[in-house]
């Protein structure tokens, strides 16, 4: 896998998503390796992993989509 490094301003949404994404795998990773524990939204459910056992902490609500607000200004 050929690794891009972006150091402008003006990347595109999808080489800075590609960024994120790999930087969030890696501190996953990294979290694992050194027996950290991890807490994250599967769902509508909140887990917690410690050591390779789940547990479940709590519920959310279903995810809200984002609506377009347009404001103008006179």
């Amino acid at each position: 896998m050929a690794r891009k490094i972006i150091r402008e301003h003006n990347a595109t949404i999808k080489e800075r998503q590609e960024l994120f994404s790999q930087a969030g795998f890696r501190a996953v990773n990294a979290a694992r390796a050194a027996s950290l524990p991890l807490t994250y939204v599967e769902g509508t459910t909140i887990v917690r992993e410690e050591h390779g056992k789940k547990t479940i902490i709590g519920k959310v609500g279903p995810r809200m989509p984002v609506l377009q607000k347009k404001i103008k200004l006179s």
